[in-house]
This record gives structure tokens, C-alpha cells and sequence, in this order.
């Protein structure tokens, strides 16, 4: 056994519990979260990336555990970073814990010109809301690429780079959708 095995394996509560307090899920010690992932790659890069004589020299020094820290809080809030392309990115965009329809509304509302177009802007909120509504009955997937391609003003080759979803795929899911809300309006 190595000593960062051994380190690992002793300290790895301790460091479960470091993770949960980073990502804000230490009352969810049931589950698996966020904070698991973390940790676990945070691991990954210490066997993979870091090298043995750094790792032997901060246990000496007691330093690893500082060291292992500044990983996952680096791992946690870059978005650059294996966890993020791992973990969060698609997640973010597709399942991120906010309200698409009023993003979907206020994104388009607030770049309506306020010369006197109060009319247009309740048209405009009252069609967004109605295929909002309308989205809630197609496929999960094709919906939410839909929104996300609008919401965030992407193309498509911008979109398949951030979420890794074959360009193909992204445009066949936008045309289902672009043509079904057509033929109903």
C-alpha cells in the first residue's frame, strides 16, 4: 500500500466532509451529492497528475490535506476544470436549478425597446408563455436544447461545444421543435 493510499484511506471521512462543506451539501450525508464527485476526482488528479515525491513531502510536513483542499475548491468553482466538464456543465445549462420560463420571458422582454411598446411586450410575454406551455409537451431533451439554444442566444456548433452533444443531434432536436411549434400557431 502506498502512502497516498494509506493517506486516503485514513483521512477519507474527514475529507468527505471538507468536499460537503464546499459544495454546500453537509446535511446530505445519505445520498450521494456533489461533494462525492468531488472528492473522488480530486483523488483521480492525485494519483494521476500530482507527483509522488510532492505527495510524500506534504504528508511529511502535514500539508496534504491543505493541499487537497485548495484541489477541490479550485475543482469546484473553475469552470474549467475536469470536474466542471465532468459533472456540471450540462447540468448547468440543461437541469440548472433556476426557472427557464421566467429566464425564457425576461430574456426576450428586456431586450424589447421601452419607446412606448408596453402593448408589445404583454403580446410578446403572452406568446412566450404559450410556448413555454407547449414545450411542456414534447420530449424532455428536445425542449430543453431548445430552450437553452434561444435562451442563450447559441449556434449550434457553440451549443455542441459546451454541452458535447453532437451538432447533428442538436439540429435535428431544434427543427422537431421550430416545426411542431409552426404547424400549432
Amino acid at each position: 500500500m502506498s502512502e497516498l493510499d494509506k493517506f486516503v484511506n485514513d483521512n477519507y471521512d474527514k475529507l468527505l466532509t471538507i468536499s460537503r462543506t464546499i459544495t454546500g451539501s453537509k446535511h446530505l450525508t445519505f445520498i450521494t451529492t456533489d461533494a462525492d464527485d468531488l472528492l473522488h476526482e480530486t483523488i483521480e488528479i492525485l494519483y494521476k497528475k500530482i507527483n509522488r515525491k510532492k505527495i510524500s513531502k506534504l504528508i511529511k510536513k502535514n500539508k496534504l490535506v491543505f493541499f487537497i483542499v485548495r484541489i477541490m475548491i479550485n475543482q469546484f468553482h473553475s469552470s474549467t476544470s475536469p470536474y466542471y466538464y465532468k459533472y456540471k456543465k450540462y447540468y448547468k445549462h440543461i437541469n440548472g436549478n433556476y426557472n427557464t420560463s421566467i429566464l425564457w420571458a425576461e430574456h426576450w422582454l428586456n431586450n424589447i425597446p421601452d419607446t412606448d411598446g408596453a402593448q408589445e411586450k404583454i403580446e410578446l410575454e403572452k406568446m412566450l408563455n404559450s410556448i413555454e406551455n407547449q414545450l411542456k409537451n414534447y420530449n424532455w431533451f428536445d425542449a430543453e436544447v431548445f430552450k437553452v439554444y434561444y435562451l442563450q442566444s447559441h449556434s449550434l456548433n457553440t451549443l455542441s461545444k459546451e454541452t458535447g452533444i453532437n451538432r447533428n443531434t442538436l439540429y435535428k432536436s431544434i427543427s422537431k421543435i421550430k416545426k411542431k411549434l409552426k404547424n400549432e400557431t
